[in-house]
């Protein structure tokens, strides 16, 4: 179905099955066949069709955006977690008096900003100080 989707962003960006077909290299025949079998497996029409256009409606708008996130994140997951490009380690140090929901309120923040950063934390004390600083981030 990812092929089918892809179709479907085309279609959304270039407003009409015969562009997207020329755009991603199909006949406009081949663009509409690929369209049904979407509406069919997702069981909605996602265009108002009358005589020979075809728009997108309400739901069509809707999965359009929904397929565009699915595509964006297929397309990551193939990135490696470890590559060098990005292997970067971010080390964050904070005072004990530091008011320790404050640290970890800055992690989730930045945790949720930087979705692909691996995270590990850990709490350093004064025997352990050559690890210092107590949290990696990768």
């Amino acid at each position: 179905m990812l092929t089918e989707l892809k179709t479907l962003v085309a279609v959304a960006r270039c407003g009409t099955f015969a562009a997207a077909g020329g755009k991603i290299g199909l006949t406009q025949s081949a663009v509409s066949s690929q369209i049904k079998r979407l509406e069919e497996a997702l069981g909605l029409a996602l265009f108002d069709r009358t005589g020979r256009s075809a728009t997108l409606n309400a739901a069509g708008l809707r999965v359009v955006d929904q397929a565009e996130e699915l595509i964006a994140r297929f397309s990551r997951l193939g990135d490696p977690a470890d590559s060098d490009a990005s292997d970067v380690v971010l080390q964050l140090g904070a005072l004990s008096s530091l008011q320790p929901s404050l640290v970890a309120r800055a992690l989730v923040d930045f945790r949720q900003t930087h979705r692909c950063v691996w995270s590990r934390a850990r709490r350093c004390t004064c025997s352990t100080r050559s690890t210092w600083p107590p949290w990696t981030w990768r």
